[in-house]
């Protein structure tokens, strides 16, 4: 079982790591911000900071792992959209039509059939607490997370709370 749950792991970070180059938006915002601080000698000091903490590393990791895979399929990052702009596509998969709508830190997700919408789900992602969460009928149930006992391994919940730390 172990064997298996290693090869479909294996399997689906190798399909969403495919083509990641992106903005890597979420460092470049961190970047940004570190900028704005003050002369050289501070933003150097913070930057230091920042890679030994390792918030630059992280940063990168989920730019690399969920964003700029996101950005590749859909055309979009979340984390680059501002307050108030919003994309939408309509994607065919398995016979099945669904309609993405991306907004900032969000995605929203409708299966059409004969165009007509079914309920919505949405994922989420809230950077108060670095992870994203899945919304069903007004409830967040947590999907993912970096690990807050050891920042080299992700966290990917299953439906009933259980999850698997996966080493990044």
């Amino acid at each position: 079982m172990k064997k298996i749950i290693a090869a479909l792991l294996s399997a689906f970070l190798l399909l969403v790591s495919a083509n990641c180059y992106g903005g890597f938006v979420a460092t470049r915002k961190i970047y940004a911000w570190n900028g704005s601080l003050g002369n050289k000698w501070v933003n150097t000091i913070v930057m230091w900071v920042l890679i030994i903490i390792p918030v630059y590393e992280l940063a990168g990791l989920v730019d690399f792992l969920v964003l700029n895979t996101l950005e590749f399929w859909t055309g979009s990052n979340p984390l680059a959209m501002k307050e108030g702009e919003k994309e939408t596509q309509i994607v065919k998969r398995s016979g099945k039509e669904f309609e993405v709508t991306a907004t900032k830190n969000q995605f929203e997700i409708r299966e059409v059939t004969n165009g007509i919408q079914s309920a919505t789900t949405q994922i989420v992602y809230l950077p108060s607490e670095s992870a994203w969460f899945v919304k069903v009928n007004g409830k967040l149930t947590k999907i993912s997370e970096i690990s807050p006992l050891d920042e080299e391994k992700a966290r990917l919940f299953h439906p009933d709370g259980s999850f698997v730390e996966v080493k990044l």
